[in-house]
């Protein structure tokens, strides 16, 4: 999991394939600039105005509050 620079835009958090190096974008479009962590094998959680978020890792779905 990595935050990357979407060009002009905002921070986005990536899951990141380690066998394929292949870069997958999650579904949170807003700019996330703080830590992102696994909760399961499949959601990523983190934290957006002072509250606490989670969202497949796959890039579908969309956003929870958690």
């Amino acid at each position: 999991m990595f935050k990357k620079r979407v060009a002009p835009g905002p921070w986005q958090l990536h899951a990141l394939d380690l066998n394929t190096m292949a870069e997958t974008p999650l579904a949170e479009t807003r700019s996330v600039d703080d830590q992102a962590a696994w909760i399961t094998n499949d959601t990523v959680t983190y934290s957006l105005n002072g509250q606490t978020w989670q969202t497949p890792a796959n890039g579908t779905g969309t956003p929870t509050p958690s």
